[in-house]
């Protein structure tokens, strides 16, 4: 291990003659923060100590870096919450996350936001207004840790893979950083032009890593004749049909041989249009129809069953959530 300690991470001073120029980095950096929120107030929480160990997968073009931090309550008596927020450079990906309680390492479990949706479905099926908080903004990982005793330093780490050995991120004055590489060290590890896989030891540990690089499909022609399909319940009514009204029109202008047949579903189903027509006669059918109910996603596949053989494609508009959980399966012989 070659560890370079960086005290408090704060800006190089570089020193040079006067008759000299000092080259400075133009390279960005991400501030990480620890928060504790009160009932009207938002208090740092120390972060003593911040420890990089980089290690290098060339096999597969990335790298696997972890992060050690120890954190310290020194803001408020008791236990509390503390919400950890690390901006993450392009193309990093967390892949694990673990806190230190009674000597023993916690592994964090992910949990889908479902739950917080079908709430917000539920409210605007009844047409409530009602509105759930998301990430909305980059690449951020946050995380709430607790309990963080008073005056007690916690630990907690994370990992996480990124295609460059630099570790941009800002930390508060008093904070030592510190950064080790373990194994062979790189610049950075370029994108391979084929699949790759490796397997070896990395933090004490054995991993598996498999690297498969994008293909594109190859193009095909436009289709002719494309179904509409329509959610017509509560939850969908607002300002987004103007968007999606543009998409149509957008879509028509990549296509414009391209005709448009017009269905709605909610807790019935109806053909709306007598035949396929323009993207304006969809948009003119789509733009007089009323919203109310709830969803039932059994009536896709039956929808699916009666379309004709010249539909060569679907455009299911919906918010994906039935009303009683149901899941149908759609027919084998549906258009993509």
């Amino acid at each position: 291990l070659s560890p370079v300690v960086l005290p408090g991470h704060t800006p190089q001073r570089a020193m040079a003659d006067a008759t000299q120029p000092v080259a400075v980095p133009s390279v960005q950096h991400y501030p990480v923060s620890f928060h504790y929120f009160g009932e009207a107030t938002s208090l740092p929480v120390k972060i003593q100590k911040a420890s990089f160990h980089v290690c290098p997968a060339p096999t597969i073009g990335q790298n696997l870096i972890r992060l050690e931090l120890t954190v310290l309550n020194d803001c408020h008596l008791g236990d509390i919450a503390g919400k950890l927020k690390l901006p993450l450079p392009p193309g990093a990906t967390v892949c694990r996350f673990e806190f230190l309680r009674n000597e023993k390492w916690y592994p964090a479990t992910p949990v889908e936001a479902k739950k917080a949706k079908e709430v917000v479905y539920k409210e605007k099926e009844k047409g409530r207004s009602v509105a759930a908080a998301s990430q909305t903004q980059g690449n951020v990982f946050e995380i709430e840790v607790s309990p963080l005793k008073y005056q007690v330093p916690s630990q907690c780490r994370l990992w996480y893979s990124h295609s460059d050995t630099e570790v941009p991120f800002d930390f508060g004055a008093d904070t030592t950083v510190e950064v080790k590489h373990e194994g062979p060290e790189a610049a950075s590890c370029s994108p391979l032009p084929g699949p790759g896989a490796c397997l070896g030891e990395c933090f004490g540990q054995m991993h598996f890593a498999c690297y498969v690089p994008f293909s594109p499909v190859a193009a095909s022609g436009a289709p002719k004749s494309v179904a509409v399909l329509w959610d017509t319940s509560g939850s969908q009514a607002g300002d987004h049909l103007a968007l999606r009204f543009e998409r149509l029109r957008q879509l028509a202008a990549k296509c414009p041989d391209t005709r448009f047949e017009v269905w709605s579903f909610g807790i019935g189903m109806k053909k709306e249009s007598s035949g396929p027509g323009t993207a304006e006669e969809a948009i003119s059918l789509l733009g007089a129809l009323r919203y109310d109910g709830g969803t039932d996603l059994t009536l896709v596949p039956k929808i699916l069953e009666s379309l004709g053989s010249a539909t060569e494609a679907v455009m299911l508009f919906t918010d994906g959530m039935d009303n009683l959980d149901r899941r149908p399966m759609l027919p084998a012989s549906c258009p993509p």
